[in-house]
């Protein structure tokens, strides 16, 4: 059709069928209609979005656990457990804190080889998280070491004390590693408190 045909059509005509749109019947309908592609948008919005939402949530939280927990371990990192010293009140009543070094750990994997130096690594572990339920257990550092089924009898050395009020964290946890450095030492297999 030529320009300037449509401004001639009525609803009754051919042009006005298909020059309106398809929902467009008089409008009789295209209220109707306006309404459910509305709704319908919207809904797909809200739909996605919250699929967005948990999708970041579950992103954040694999992300922390993967930034806070150790692998081989699974005991929380040095970082994790400077933010939660951190979060401790400075009343000088904030609980112990103490190390412990697994003595002879390299010798450990010289001997039977890394995969048996994780293998230790990783039953110290468990039997921490046994013997202190919720506790706040961490790999402070050590040389990470990668199991061959075999027996080896290891002794960890454990240095630990107290906070003293005000007693900033850095502080703390100096004089539990000079504790620990007491006892290895002074021969291992012992706690200096």
């Amino acid at each position: 059709m030529p320009a300037g045909e449509f401004e001639n059509c009525t609803e009754d005509s051919l042009c006005g069928q298909f020059g309106n749109a398809v929902y467009d019947r008089g409008r009789k309908y295209s209220t109707f209609f306006w309404i459910f592609n509305s709704l319908t948008v919207f809904g797909y919005l809200v739909i996605y979005t919250n699929y967005l939402i948990r999708a970041i949530i579950r992103s954040e939280k694999k992300l922390r656990e993967m930034a806070h927990i150790d692998r081989l371990t699974k005991l929380y990192n040095r970082h994790y457990m400077l933010d939660r010293l951190g979060e401790l009140p400075d009343d000088g009543k904030s609980g112990l804190l103490a190390m412990a070094d697994i003595d002879d750990l390299k010798k450990i994997n010289e001997k039977y080889g890394h995969n048996a130096g994780d293998e230790v690594l990783r039953k110290v572990a468990e039997k921490m998280r046994a013997g202190c339920d919720g506790c706040d257990i961490a790999r402070w550092g050590g040389e990470p070491v990668v199991f061959e089924d075999m027996e080896i009898n290891v002794t960890v050395t454990v240095g630990m004390a107290s906070r003293v009020k005000a007693q900033s964290i850095d502080e703390w946890i100096q004089c539990v590693d000079k504790k620990l450095y007491i006892g290895k030492n002074s021969g291992k297999n012992r706690m200096i408190e």
